[in-house]
């Protein structure tokens, strides 16, 4: 398949930093690939911020979220108190050979913004998390879950 990655040796690992920072971040080892053990250490990783600008992060996975046959792309969001910026958003790496440790390696698109906190207060935010799935004929879905419900927050 165009683009697919092989899984043995993880190129990075993108996440969420709730708890100690904001955006998207994303980990890897700065030993080559099929380098033994390249993730046992932890003095041996290098962390970098994808993206700031979300604010504070909750959720992400990674999904095929256009359709073309390659999971490159992301599905995160945030948990915020901010209407305007919290949202469910999609990342897309910008190309097989991209580097997934560099910010301008990835295309960011707001798929949905406007989730209203009903109640505000301490730990109070929205949207919270968001899961992909596919929908199929006779209203069945692969996945797991639901998308992100801006009632429920």
């Amino acid at each position: 398949m165009p683009g697919s990655r092989t899984c043995a040796d993880p190129v990075a690992i993108v996440h969420t930093s709730f708890f100690s920072g904001v955006g998207l971040w994303a980990t890897a080892p700065t030993a080559p690939r099929g380098t033994p053990g390249r993730w046992a250490n932890a003095s041996g990783l290098r962390r970098v911020q994808l993206d700031a600008s979300i604010g504070q992060s909750f959720g992400v996975a990674v999904a095929d979220i256009d359709g073309d046959g390659n999971a490159l792309e992301l599905l995160a969001t945030n948990h915020v108190d901010n209407e305007t910026l919290a949202g469910v958003y999609a990342y897309k790496l910008m190309g097989a050979n991209a580097d997934p440790m560099l910010p301008s390696s990835w295309e960011r698109a707001a798929l949905t913004t406007g989730f209203l906190v009903r109640i505000p207060g301490p730990g109070q935010a929205a949207p919270g998390q968001a899961i992909a799935f596919t929908p199929c004929q006779g209203g069945a879905a692969h996945g797991s879950g639901v998308a992100a419900d801006p009632s429920l927050s």
